[in-house]
């Protein structure tokens, strides 16, 4: 059951992830179209959104796995469950990781994809 409540918060987390980065993506629609106009090539655009992505990506790792594990066996073991002997699913952790590390790789291509379909003239007369 441990492992069950590892696996839903990672998933939370998983799912929390991508709305965050779908939502700095589509929210910063504006200031990407504008640093494009002022010089900024495509693939800049691309390696800025996808090391941004990846340090959100690191942070949720190291929350996650924190909070998945060691802080819940410590929380079950200070209310009176002691006989809880525990091993840490490595295995699970590196999928997580991998999986967590690859998703925003993914979502931001996909996006910048997405916005480079219209011209820079067009996405920055859109107005919010």
């Amino acid at each position: 059951s441990i492992i069950g409540i590892s696996i839903f918060i990672m998933m939370f987390s998983l799912i929390s992830l991508i709305n965050t980065l779908v939502t700095n993506i589509m929210t910063r629609k504006q200031e990407l179209s504008v640093l494009q106009s002022i010089g900024m090539t495509k693939r800049q655009l691309n390696n800025m959104v996808q090391y941004e992505a990846g340090m959100i990506a690191v942070w949720n790792i190291i929350i996650t796995l924190l909070a998945g594990g060691f802080m819940l066996i410590r929380s079950l073991n200070s209310i009176g469950m002691n006989y809880l002997h525990w091993v840490y699913p490595i295995w699970f952790a590196l999928l997580y990781a991998v999986v967590v590390i690859v998703m925003p790789a993914i979502i931001t291509k996909a996006s910048i994809y997405l916005l480079q379909k219209r011209s820079i003239v067009e996405r920055l007369r859109e107005i919010e």
